[in-house]
């Protein structure tokens, strides 16, 4: 499988990803191996050595054998990692913890790893920590959000959003991610249209918060403006994409319009697009308001 430049597979390997059910899972390998990275840069600096197969998997055990020194259990979480043993990393960064106790990459990272292990209350717990110990820190506060938006609390997730934008009123991660939530919970969606507005005006182009605003409009009835955002974020076949998961989550969110816009053709192909790209179709939610156009 090739990678782009971020490291996340290529839209033309779409074929080659499993199913993955929504909400969860969706921290990717890749995504998972470029995080890992950050944090050992950020642990102590020393620079990470090649070792073969073999003596990975040595080094994967090597927190069952109470191992102390911390340059080993880094790599022992690199080979836990490399062979997707989620649970395993996420009790080798509890041991690494306690080497750097207020390493709050570290601990997001484990977070991180318990939902890739599909553990997401462990998940909340280590957010709930985090948050405890900073609470006007916004990446603490919008991670948080996000994990309670997995589990479907999507209520409690708009309150963590609350929070980040008490403590900044502009922030755009905020902004966009209260307007999903309030998508996803079919709750004050004008507000929400309005946060994710100023969210597009501080990044224009972000290909994440264009979603949000289409599901809105989508939402909303208002049909040929969340296809003119669809297009533009997938265009060249989604290739402009870089994380293949958002790529599968966007095609299927069009698909869902092109179903109300009655073009069971495009909606078909881009349901197909996004199981290719692993997303698993469990539920279709329809428009608030309804509202019939013309085909595009």
């Amino acid at each position: 499988m090739k990678l782009d430049q971020y490291g996340f597979p290529q839209a033309a390997d779409f074929d080659e990803k499993s199913p993955r059910p929504p909400h969860q899972g969706m921290v990717t390998g890749p995504r998972i191996l470029l995080l890992l990275g950050a944090v050992l840069i950020a642990l102590a600096g020393a620079a990470l050595v090649e070792f073969s197969p073999e003596i990975e998997k040595k080094l994967a055990q090597a927190f069952n054998l109470k191992d102390r020194d911390p340059q080993v259990l880094q790599q022992a979480l690199l080979a836990a990692v490399q062979e997707h043993r989620f649970a395993d990393a996420a009790d080798i960064c509890g041991k690494l913890m306690k080497f750097d106790p207020n390493n709050l990459q570290l601990r997001m990272f484990q977070a991180q790893l318990f939902l890739q292990a599909g553990q997401q209350q462990k998940a909340l717990a280590v957010c709930e920590d985090v948050v405890a110990k900073r609470p006007k820190d916004p990446r603490a506060l919008n991670f948080k959000a996000s994990i309670l938006a997995r589990l479907k609390e999507y209520h409690q997730a708009i309150k963590a959003c609350d929070a980040v934008l008490k403590l900044d009123p502009e922030d755009p991660t905020g902004l966009n991610n209260r307007a999903y939530f309030r998508a996803m919970a079919r709750t004050d969606l004008k507000e929400a249209l309005d946060d994710v507005q100023k969210a597009l005006a501080a990044e224009p182009d972000n290909e994440t918060f264009l979603d949000t605003r289409a599901y809105l409009f989508y939402l909303l009835g208002r049909f040929d403006e969340a296809l003119a955002d669809y297009n533009r974020i997938l265009a060249e076949g989604g290739r402009r994409v870089r994380n293949i998961d958002d790529a599968g989550e966007i095609f299927f969110h069009r698909g869902l319009l092109y179903k109300h816009m009655g073009d069971e053709k495009r909606m078909r192909e881009d349901y197909d697009r996004a199981k290719r790209a692993g997303f698993a179709i469990e539920d279709e939610p329809a428009p608030i308001v309804k509202k019939g156009v013309t085909k595009a």
